[in-house]
């Protein structure tokens, strides 16, 4: 089944259609359905014919072979084709032979591209000067070489393409929509990212705590090993990168923690970070309106390695012999905590998607969470707040609860007293409780103009 990509479709039709455009990009991690994709509009709607060709090697003279040999299957052209020897001369050749004009896609281009240093020069050329009639698709799943190769002007294809697609994983209110009871939806989401077909295989068990147990928690599960098999696409030392990220965990962590957990000096961990970064792994977290210089904080935001460093990673062997009656002991209370972090973020993108449906007062122009130091009881300790959302002129101030109870008075106490601290300026303040399992009734009696409910991520 092919699920949501609205927009995704647009794009690739208007490529289709333009009279102007010739090279586009489509680039996103492995599994996000970009293939999927490129082949549902082949076979429903576009302007031009389309010929898929999937790289398989990386070596040059094979790839070209296998190119040609696609493009001869599919549009029935002589066999010139296979005395060709570049693929420049092969673009020029389809360009003077071909009537009508086609779409070329290269699925996978960085595997040859990568190996071989002159193909994306070789590429660059072909889209300047022979791509008059047809149209070219390069598709990758290694992120750091197309993000260079699209965004970086000292790169031979910056600049060249006239659409760029960045195939995002589904959001957490598609994933709901196929798993529509909350709690489900929330335990795919945070342990899969919504990837679209990490997505599908839970679809294909009878309840998702099966899905579970057999894609993770079991060492033949597809998803067992995965997060090695996306930084084996990426990285060379992967010891170092998997200690840092098991490190790092499920909540933020500073620098300093995360050199300690590894024994080793912050400066030899920051550019390991800093390439974690760079693949959509790892981010500093947003913290914002301090009237102190805050330390940088880093969360693991690929929502897939966030759950096999907090879970699988260090208990790989006991998964090995046990199988799929791990869980369970794995997992214990400590999942439910690991879910509260995944729902802050999705709250912290459902306030500011409420405010454009003008579900909330305003709509927030930054949003991020708060670390400070409150004074209760008459002593001073560090704290966290959750959810903060602001513009100029106004300010919420939230604390999400994923529990199996219903939230009550003392949560919007403490949080009221919290926002005492967090410097405000002139904004108008609100308070915003998100609960997993509700309100007791004295909660949703004090609603109003300044208290804001969201159960789950309706907003009451």
């Amino acid at each position: 089944m092919f699920y949501f990509r609205e927009d995704e479709i647009e794009a690739v039709t208007r490529f289709s259609a333009s009279k102007t455009a010739h090279a586009m990009a489509v680039y996103g991690r492995r599994r996000a359905g970009k293939t999927q994709l490129i082949t549902h509009c082949k076979y429903t709607f576009l302007e031009h014919e389309m010929v898929y060709f999937q790289v398989s090697s990386g070596d040059y003279i094979e790839c070209l072979k296998d190119f040609t040999s696609t493009v001869q299957t599919e549009t029935g052209e002589d066999t010139i084709l296979s005395n060709i020897s570049s693929f420049k001369d092969v673009f020029v050749y389809l360009e003077k032979v071909m009537d009508t004009g086609h779409i070329f896609v290269i699925d996978e281009f960085p595997v040859f591209a990568k190996r071989n240093s002159n193909v994306a020069l070789e590429f660059q050329w072909i889209i300047d000067h022979s791509l008059k009639k047809h149209k070219l698709i390069l598709m990758g799943s290694q992120l750091s070489f197309m993000k260079k190769q699209i965004y970086s002007d000292a790169e031979p294809l910056y600049g060249r393409f006239h659409e760029v697609l960045h195939l995002l994983p589904f959001t957490f209110e598609e994933v709901n929509t196929l798993f529509p009871d909350f709690h489900d939806a929330m335990k795919v989401y945070a342990t899969t990212g919504g990837v679209a077909q990490y997505v599908a295989f839970c679809l294909d068990y009878p309840s998702v705590d099966e899905a579970l147990s057999h894609l993770f928690f079991n060492k033949d599960g597809r998803l067992f090993s995965e997060a090695d098999n996306l930084l084996m696409m990426e990285l060379r030392d992967l010891t170092s990168y998997k200690k840092i990220l098991r490190a790092i965990g499920y909540t933020g962590k500073t620098l300093a923690q995360i050199a300690s957990k590894c024994g080793v000096d912050q400066r030899a961990v920051l550019p390991y970070i800093e390439r974690l970064i760079e693949l959509d792994i790892v981010n500093e977290s947003n913290i914002v309106l301090s009237q102190k210089r805050q330390v940088k904080r880093y969360r693991i935001t690929d929502l897939l390695f966030r759950f096999t460093n907090s879970f699988i990673e260090e208990n790989k062997s006991f998964i090995n012999i046990v199988g799929k009656d791990s869980m369970e002991h794995i997992l214990d209370n400590q999942f439910n905590e690991f879910l509260g972090v995944a729902y802050e973020e999705i709250i912290r993108v459902s306030l500011m998607k409420a405010g454009i449906r003008k579900e909330i007062p305003f709509v927030a122009k930054h949003i991020g969470e708060w670390f400070g130091n409150v004074s209760e009881n008459d002593t001073w300790h560090e704290t966290q707040v959750d959810v903060i959302a602001y513009d100029d002129k106004n300010l919420i101030i939230g604390e999400c609860k994923y529990t199996n109870k219903a939230i009550g008075m003392n949560i919007l106490d403490k949080l009221k007293l919290k926002g005492q601290f967090i410097s405000s300026g002139d904004r108008k303040k609100y308070y915003a409780l998100a609960s997993s399992s509700g309100f007791t009734d004295e909660v949703i009696n004090a609603k109003g103009k300044d208290v804001i409910l969201i159960h789950g991520t309706t907003i009451l």
